[in-house]
This record gives structure tokens, C-alpha cells and sequence, in this order.
């Protein structure tokens, strides 16, 4: 049996496990029932949306067919829920499969289109579903700050290459920031919007959990397996480094990115079961996503996911929240130490391996100084300055292991500006509305959806993620404008 069909019985298996403990979960939580659906039907639906996606994806035996086969999948799946629903089955669909990039031959006397890759695609599908001409009206403060953000990165992508490579580049963040954060914004007007793309988020992380662990106790990135299946142009789907002889797996992503998502899930999750008695199926849950973010061996995520746990219980339930956090911590290292992991994590908070750490370090100090040189528009060749050679790596590569030196390298100080503002201010300005409101409801989720996006804001410090076609940074911009059903609530 070919290697990819026996890597889909396997993600079938797993999956259909962890789709059961998650809905066994989904039973006690309290999200109102919306068109006659409740918590558990929507979550139905998810699954059937996870699926279909993935066997058509192992299934295709063509990087084309899977594309057509995803539009016929989506619009069947979004004709069954209701539209309060879609947010969430928006953010399960884009993490349910690698980002699957690869180049579009060209037409009309030119070489190639653009890098098409499953994070555009979805958005394309989701834009003509149809009530496409008022999706990009610009009505808030928000909208132009992220219109700004594109305008600046778009044009300035135009620089240092061919004016075609240009015009690529700019139609690639145009639907890796403009179109996922309209989308978000389009498909949330109410705080319930919101929640189910809570639910939506701690459900596809359930799934890819159980696959994580899978992949990393077999030492296989489970996904790729698709490479060449689909022909696609990169080196892996996701990657194939390992620490302390475990894989660090990330899935349908990168190791960190994966990390730093499900970092974000725990707590979501902690949301979406406050005040519940938790069942053994939700404790199963919350343990399976944790213990899939260790086995990414992901230090910073780590050290993020424990201060935004602290902070969300803190800000919850005040000086109780501590002794919360303590006594699941302690809970948490006794499990760490059933499973034989608990020294690795050790080691990994103490940055005993300090290799990764003084790499960051360099690159900080260097990269902040050349931007200090071009703080305006960037430099496009700044891995050429003699200054950056210093940071190359054994494999010959400059790694821009942090999104923020990445696009003031590249852009200049003004887009970090924005991007900040994005994934920082916007979020704390929605809770302190939330705040003034009265409302404990809308207050809950704000103080949520402000610890998820500060969370990954500091989670990508230690990644690229600002990247044309990037899985994370259209997740993330796609965040930012589901904020927007908090703020109309």
C-alpha cells in the first residue's frame, strides 16, 4: 500500500478517537444553541467538514483535483450550519491540512502565476461564497490600519525584483492579511461568533493533538507523505528535526506555530469549561493538547502558554487563580513524569541546550541594527549586508527566527507599528469596551480573545510567520478581524 494511504488510515483512526473525546467534551459546555443546532450538532458538522477535507486530500492523487474537490467540500458543509457557526468551521478547514504550497504554471507568455498553497485557496472559496461586494467596506479605525499594513508591504514588495516577482508578491499578502481579516470580520457581528470560533479552534487542535503525539512516538511527519504525491514544491510539509530523540511534530504545521496555536487552545478551553464539574473526557482533552504541545519541544510557546494560563486565571478568578495555577501545575508535572518527558521539559525551560537561545540573542542584536539603518522602508537585500552573515547556519541560511525582525528588516519600523497594533492594542481595546459594558458575558470573551492574541504575539517573537501564503499569519489576521463581534456585541 503506498505510503500516503496507509499515513490516512492512520490520521483516520487517530482522528475519529480524538473527534469522539472532544465531542464527549462538547456535551457540558454552554453555548447557545443557534437554528436548532446545539454545541454537539455544529461539532458534527466540524467533523464531517475535517473528513471529507482530509480524504480528499489523500485521496486526489492530484494537487488539482484536491482543489476542486475542496470547493465542492466547503460549500457543502457551509449550507449545513447555521452562519454563527462559520467563523469556527472557517478556522477548522484552514488548520485541517499544510498550508500545500506550490507554483501555478504560468499562462499568456508567462513562466508562472503566484505560489498557491491551501490557506489562499480558502480564502478564494470563502470570498465568492457569495455577499462578496460588501465584505472589504471600510467602516472602523481597524480596517484602515490593516489596509495601511498591505498597502505598505504590498507596494514595497515591488522593490529589489522583477516587476511580475513584484505583482506576486503583493497579490500574496493581499490574501494572506486584506482578505482573512475581512473574512473574520464579515463572519462575526456577535460575541457568539466568537465562541464558536472558540469551540471551532479547540476542536481541529483536539484532533491534530492526537496526531502530534502519534507522529512524534513514530518518528514521522505523518503529512509528508503528501509531497510527492501532489508534487508540491518544498523541502517538507511541515519538518523533520528532532530534540532529546523525540520528533518535534507539529502536524498540518510547523513545530512552533503548532505549539503556539495549541498553547492558545488550553486556554480557550479553560474558557469554554469555566465553571463546569470537568468530565473525564474534557480533563482527557485538556491533557492530550498539552501533552502535544510538549512533544514540540517548543521553549518559548511553553513559556507563553504558562504565563497567559497564569494570567487568564489571575484576571478570572483573582487570588484564587494562583493557587489554581499551582496546584495544575503540580498535577500537570505528575503526568509529565508518568509519560518520561518531564526532564526534557525541564532541561528545555532551563534553556540548558542554549544553542537555539544564543542564536536568537545574536540575531536580535544584529537585526535591530540594521533596521536602525533603513528604519523607513526596510532593506529587500539585508541577508546580503556583511553584518548578517555573522547569523549564517550550518545549512548555509540566515533563519529570521522572529516575525517582528522580519518585517522591519524587510518593510521598515512602520509596518512593525501596525502589526503590533493588530495583535497588542486591538485586542486590550476590546476588553476594556468590554469592560465599560456591564456585560459579564462579553467581558468573558473579550478577556479570552485578549490573552489568546497577546499570547500568540509573543509565541511569534521566536518564529517567521510574516510570510506571502503563511498558514499562521493568515490565522492570526483572520483573529483580527473576528474581533470585530466582540466590539459590535
Amino acid at each position: 500500500m503506498p505510503n500516503h494511504l496507509i499515513a490516512y488510515a492512520y490520521i483516520l483512526l487517530i482522528g475519529g478517537v480524538c473527534y469522539s473525546l472532544g465531542q464527549a467534551g462538547a456535551r457540558k459546555i454552554r453555548i447557545e444553541s443557534i437554528g436548532g443546532f446545539g454545541l454537539v450538532q455544529i461539532g458534527k458538522q466540524y467533523g464531517t467538514a475535517w473528513l471529507l477535507l482530509t480524504s480528499a486530500l489523500f485521496l486526489s492523487f492530484n494537487y488539482y483535483i484536491f482543489l476542486l474537490a475542496s470547493i465542492f467540500v466547503v460549500f457543502m458543509v457551509l449550507r449545513r450550519i447555521p452562519r454563527e457557526a462559520h467563523a469556527g468551521l472557517y478556522v477548522v478547514l484552514l488548520l485541517s491540512v499544510p498550508a500545500l504550497s506550490k507554483d501555478l504554471p504560468g499562462i499568456f507568455g508567462l513562466n508562472r502565476l503566484f505560489d498557491m498553497s491551501w490557506p489562499i485557496m480558502l480564502g478564494f472559496i470563502f470570498l465568492f461564497r457569495g455577499n462578496s461586494g460588501k465584505i472589504c467596506a471600510l467602516r472602523d479605525p481597524m480596517d484602515w490600519v490593516v489596509l495601511l499594513l498591505f498597502l505598505w508591504v504590498g507596494v514595497l514588495s515591488m522593490r529589489g525584483t522583477t516587476f511580475t516577482d513584484g505583482l506576486r508578491d503583493a497579490f500574496l499578502f493581499l490574501n494572506s492579511i486584506l482578505i482573512p481579516y475581512f473574512l473574520g470580520k464579515n463572519m462575526s457581528s456577535r460575541s457568539i461568533h466568537v465562541k464558536y470560533m472558540f469551540f471551532g479552534l479547540v476542536f481541529i487542535i483536539t484532533i491534530l493533538a492526537g496526531i502530534a503525539i502519534f507522529g512524534s512516538l513514530r518518528h514521522w511527519q505523518i503529512y509528508d507523505p503528501l509531497k510527492q504525491v501532489l508534487e508540491l514544491n518544498v523541502s517538507g510539509i511541515t519538518n523533520y528535526k528532532s530534540r532529546s530523540g523525540i520528533l518535534r511534530s507539529g502536524a498540518t504545521m510547523g513545530a512552533i506555530q503548532f505549539a503556539a496555536i495549541s498553547g492558545m487552545a488550553l486556554i480557550v478551553y479553560l474558557h469554554l469549561t469555566e465553571g463546569l464539574k470537568k468530565s473525564i473526557a474534557q480533563k482527557i482533552v485538556f491533557i492530550l493538547i498539552a501533552l502535544a504541545m510538549i512533544v514540540t519541544f517548543s521553549r518559548a510557546p511553553w513559556l507563553v502558554c504558562v504565563a497567559m494560563v497564569g494570567w487568564y486565571m489571575v484576571m478570572k478568578h483573582k487570588g484564587r487563580g494562583i493557587v489554581y495555577v499551582i496546584i495544575g501545575g503540580v498535577l500537570f508535572a505528575a503526568v509529565l513524569a508518568v509519560t518520561g518527558v518531564l526532564g526534557s521539559v525541564i532541561d528545555g525551560f532551563l534553556l540548558k541546550d542554549s544553542g537555539n537561545v544564543d542564536y536568537r540573542k545574536r540575531l536580535l542584536d544584529v537585526g535591530v541594527g540594521e533596521i536602525m539603518k533603513y528604519p523607513l522602508a526596510g532593506n529587500p537585500y539585508f541577508r546580503q549586508v556583511p553584518e548578517m552573515q555573522v547569523l549564517r547556519q550550518g545549512e548555509g541560511i540566515i533563519d529570521i527566527v522572529n516575525t517582528y525582525l522580519q518585517i522591519g528588516l524587510e518593510f521598515g519600523i512602520f509596518p512593525v507599528v501596525l502589526f503590533g497594533t493588530m495583535i497588542f492594542l486591538w485586542p486590550m481595546s476590546l476588553y476594556r469596551m468590554a469592560r465599560r459594558s456591564g456585560s459579564d458575558d462579553r467581558l468573558d470573551v473579550a478577556r479570552t480573545y485578549m490573552v489568546l492574541m497577546v499570547g500568540l504575539g509573543l509565541s511569534i517573537f521566536t518564529v517567521s510567520s510574516f510570510s506571502p501564503g503563511s498558514g499562521l499569519l493568515t490565522t492570526l489576521m483572520f483573529f483580527v478581524g473576528v474581533g470585530h463581534g466582540i466590539k459590535k456585541n
